[in-house]
């Protein structure tokens, strides 16, 4: 997604949005709320005792995930082709 929103490679360390912001992107405040998605990648990454997560925190998850989706696919528009309809 990064090199197709800004024309430029990909550094090789990894920003989120941070580093689509540095290089032009303008993100919408209701996706930058997604970032709370990231505890669930890093935290869950390796084994470890963690507590489950409770339904409405899995429908939350999911409420973030399809923001950022909608978001990233509505950006990629006609720059990609049909490749992302997930229909």
């Amino acid at each position: 997604m990064f090199i197709i929103l800004t024309g430029k490679p990909r550094p090789s360390w990894r920003g989120g949005f941070t580093l689509l912001e540095n290089n032009g992107v303008d993100i919408p405040e209701i996706v930058k709320e997604a970032e709370i998605l990231t505890v669930y990648a890093t935290d869950t990454r390796y084994p470890g005792d963690w507590e489950p997560v409770e339904e409405e925190e899995y429908i939350e998850a999911l409420r973030h995930a399809k923001t950022v989706f909608d978001w990233v696919s509505e950006k990629l528009k006609g720059k990609i082709g049909d490749a992302i309809d997930p229909s």
